[in-house]
């Protein structure tokens, strides 16, 4: 939460997110992330809570994740959501199944900093960029497409839920 109100502190006016026909600031997504943070705390959203996200790739899903991670919850997408989790988890996933059987891997916020650092060297990416959120939700790489924008002040761009690369 902290690299995202950073961000928002240091870039207000510069757009954050485009999709779905809408377009936020920085401070738009801050301040209604901050709203949906609040409610979401009201339903119990706090560190070391799991917190469902039931959207698509959307501007709605963003702004989602944007207000779990200022609860302090861990997000997932898969159905164990309310369950507990170590603090300082940031989100929860189920591994493919390759071996047998999916397993749930958590992992913490102290690691998104300097792999966020390190994307945004090694691709370059700049206030004023433009990042492209076409991974699913449920791959953790989509996570990384979020990082690279919010944490350098680019814009990220959500592609259609129903756009899948190759067609």
């Amino acid at each position: 939460a902290e690299m995202l109100r950073a961000t928002a502190a240091a870039h207000p006016d510069r757009e954050a997110l485009r999709g779905d026909g809408e377009s936020l600031t920085y401070r738009e997504l801050d301040e209604q992330s901050d709203a949906l943070a609040d409610e979401l705390r009201a339903d119990g959203a706090r560190d070391g809570r799991i917190v469902r996200i039931d959207a698509p790739r959307s501007v709605d899903y963003i702004r989602t994740l944007w207000a779990i991670t200022k609860t302090g919850a861990a997000f997932t997408h898969s159905r164990q959501a309310g369950e507990t989790c170590l603090p300082g988890t940031a989100y929860v996933v189920s591994t493919s199944g390759s071996t047998g059987t999916p397993k749930r891997v958590a992992v913490t916020h102290r690691g998104l900093a300097p792999i966020a650092a390190e994307a945004a060297e090694r691709y370059r990416v700049e206030p004023g960029d433009r990042v492209l959120h076409g991974y699913s939700p449920e791959f953790d790489a989509a996570l990384l497409e979020l990082l690279l924008a919010h944490t350098t002040g680019a814009t990220l761009v959500v592609a259609p839920p129903d756009v899948y690369a190759g067609q």
